[in-house]
């Protein structure tokens, strides 16, 4: 999944959306991820990945004692000793939190594959076809080093080609279109691919969930 210039401002620009509007706290560019055995591995433009708040705080928390029980260690923390907190007690604390914290995000963490396609002609059926092709080789194989969860197509201003959108909403592929205004919206209608979706039709529509 290849990046042009154009495409590479598109991502630029989709990665900073997606943190403000799509709640993924971490976007990477250009990540390599490997199908089946014999693939060459894929580009993904960007990898976003979203941990649930209590995580965050449990694994700042954690970090947090740690830390304490090293100052602790080496400074004479005046009241510390009284309440208890000795640098061992506060170490064993620290460091469950941050296993806690970690099993947490393995089993809430999830990940996004984003495509951002090259921003002066519409998207085509073909590159659809190769991004659905791509996601499900990657999916079958179960020691890869993520597997997406949700899987979108970041598109310029000219949009889609109408059967472009037909085949990713079948495949429940997240279709979004950059505006006018620099910002993006949701394409979820194949009707409109070409144009932008007024706020009436974004709110009748809704893409599918994401076949696994």
């Amino acid at each position: 999944m290849g990046e042009g210039t154009g495409a590479g401002v598109l991502a630029t620009a989709f990665c900073k959306w997606m943190q403000t509007q799509l709640g993924y706290q971490i976007t990477t560019r250009r990540v390599l991820v490997r199908g089946q055995a014999g693939h060459a591995p894929y580009v993904v433009t960007i990898h976003g990945r979203s941990v649930g708040a209590t995580w965050r705080f449990l694994f700042s928390f954690g970090v947090g004692v740690a830390v304490l029980a090293i100052v602790q260690q080496n400074v004479h923390a005046v009241g510390l000793a009284e309440l208890g907190a000795t640098p061992n007690r506060l170490a064993i604390l620290g460091a469950a939190a941050l296993v806690a914290a970690y099993a947490g995000r393995l089993r809430t963490e999830r990940h996004a594959w984003v495509e951002c396609l090259d921003a002066a002609k519409p998207v085509s059926t073909r590159e659809i076809r190769n991004l659905v092709a791509a996601v499900a080789d990657v999916r079958a194989k179960p020691a890869a080093q993520w597997q997406p969860d949700a899987v979108m197509v970041a598109s310029g201003v000219a949009g889609y080609d109408l059967d472009a959108v037909a085949l990713a909403i079948l495949h429940g592929i997240e279709c979004f279109r950059r505006t006018e205004t620099a910002a993006f919206e949701r394409v979820d209608n194949a009707t409109d691919c070409r144009f932008p979706p007024t706020r009436s039709t974004l709110a009748s529509h809704r893409v599918p969930a994401i076949r696994k």
